[in-house]
């Protein structure tokens, strides 16, 4: 065997090693990822008063059932939550208070993004959001005594 044709066979095998992972990194990018879970993030005001916030969502792609709660208040319930690949988006709306919520995973268990708030003076601010997505146990199993 040639060293030519032995360099030829590396270079096509590479190839179509290479073509096949890059497609199956495409076809992962394209799954939504799952928003199932516990989410908190929290935020400190200019008076430094320090707020958190709980997401709450049930279900998977198009069938989501979410809620939020800001504080202590009671939670409302987001209608409008969309994932599409690794970019979700909802809002929120607590009497005249409104903000829209636009983030992109980092990772299957935090959220980077913006959120762009409007008050009853109709001014607005945008400012960054970070979340996590709280630890199940699921796995664990009661221990016996």
């Amino acid at each position: 065997m040639s060293a030519r044709f032995r360099f030829g066979m590396g270079a096509c095998l590479f190839m179509a090693f290479s073509l096949g992972m890059a497609s199956w990194v495409v076809a992962d990018d394209s799954k939504p990822m799952s928003m199932a879970g516990t989410w908190r993030w929290k935020w400190t005001d200019a008076e430094g008063v320090v707020h958190h916030h709980v997401l709450e969502v049930e279900g998977e792609g198009k069938t989501l059932s979410a809620r939020e709660r800001f504080d202590e208040e009671k939670p409302v319930k987001i209608n409008d939550m969309k994932i599409e690949g690794k970019t979700v988006t909802f809002s929120v709306t607590r009497g005249t208070r409104h903000a829209a919520y636009k983030g992109e995973f980092k990772s299957a268990d935090h959220i980077d993004g913006t959120v762009g708030t409007s008050g009853a003076d109709n001014s607005t601010e945008e400012y960054g959001w970070s979340a996590d997505r709280e630890d199940t146990d699921e796995d664990a199993t009661p221990k016996s005594d």
